[in-house]
């Protein structure tokens, strides 16, 4: 990424959670609980509208996550995107009932995926690029290909 930075392109595996499990938008996401402290402010976008969100996190206890969630739930934003997937946000076990309850919650089609997250492996995604789910996976390109 670093050697051709105007041409980048990755993919991930996904495990579904929701029976819809196609998608396609660009991409935005990171770290959940710094973009909950973003929003409503000039740094979160003020709108989701085709978005493939990405958040993960870690030290975070379960039941904050699902607050978290809630939140950005509220603030409707959630509603216009294409899909969500949940990267690597502790012990997964610990987790697997959060993650369905976001599912059910969503209108969106939701994937889990411990590929990306604070811990290896710690696969790029490039916030604003072009992106689809297809065949569980992750499939993102940015700039000329």
């Amino acid at each position: 990424m670093l050697a051709q930075p105007e041409q980048m392109s990755g993919s991930i595996p996904l495990t579904p959670l929701s029976p819809m499990q196609e998608a396609e938008g660009w991409l935005f996401g990171g770290c959940l609980s710094v973009l909950c402290n973003l929003i409503g402010t000039p740094y979160f976008p003020q709108s989701l509208k085709g978005a493939i969100l990405f958040f993960e996190d870690i030290g975070e206890h379960p039941g904050r996550v699902l607050r978290m969630m809630n939140q950005l739930l509220m603030t409707g934003l959630l509603a216009a995107s294409s899909a969500l997937v949940l990267g690597y946000f502790g012990e997964e076990t610990l987790y697997e009932n959060i993650y369905r309850a976001i599912a059910r919650r969503l209108p969106v089609p939701v994937f889990t995926s411990q590929a990306f997250g604070h811990l290896s492996p710690n696969y790029p995604l490039v916030i604003g690029a072009r992106a689809r789910i297809r065949n569980q996976h992750l499939l993102w390109s940015y700039g000329e290909q």
